[in-house]
């Protein structure tokens, strides 16, 4: 019985790791240079709040009671409570709505640099799923903004600064 040689496979097989070891090596210096610049980072922090507000209106109704938005000391992120100012689990996910810029790895930097809101009171959907004040959220990472806008009853949302327009579907 004859064996043959098994240096096709073995030469096939040094490629594959070859190949691994440099895609590995790519991926570790690509991926944190992507999250790392600045204009990702603060778009993909204003399409989460834009999506964590329409997450937060959702719960109101569904819930049948008023939802607040509290927003975090010194612009670090923001979280949901309900009128005795309680954290609330969302539906979505059952977790309590809480983010924290700075505690969170990939919006490091980024902070809500102003929340103007008509009347000055807080955002709260109410359980008809109507945003009871209108306004504006800034998010800032350095020298750049991003404007999120709630239409107040509606609680329609627009994000100004970001690459591409992001509105609320349907409208």
């Amino acid at each position: 019985m004859s064996r043959e040689p098994q240096g096709p496979r073995a030469f096939a097989l040094l490629h594959f790791a070859s190949f691994l070891a440099v895609s590995t090596l790519l991926a570790a210096l690509a991926i944190p240079a992507w999250f790392g610049r600045g204009d990702v980072t603060l778009e993909r922090a204003a399409t989460l709040l834009a999506r964590d507000l329409r997450a937060v209106q959702n719960h109101a109704v569904i819930s049948g009671e008023d939802i607040y938005i509290d927003f975090l000391p010194l612009g670090d992120g923001y979280r949901a409570l309900n009128g005795d100012g309680e954290s609330v689990a969302l539906f979505r996910d059952g977790l309590p709505l809480r983010r924290r810029y700075n505690g969170d790895g990939v919006f490091q930097g980024v902070q809500v640099k102003s929340v103007t809101l008509s009347g000055g009171g807080p955002l709260i959907y109410d359980p008809n799923g109507f945003a009871l004040a209108g306004g504006e959220i800034t998010l800032s990472l350095g020298e750049d903004l991003v404007v999120v806008h709630i239409t107040e009853e509606s609680g329609w949302i627009s994000i100004d600064g970001l690459s591409k327009p992001w509105r609320d579907s349907g409208h």
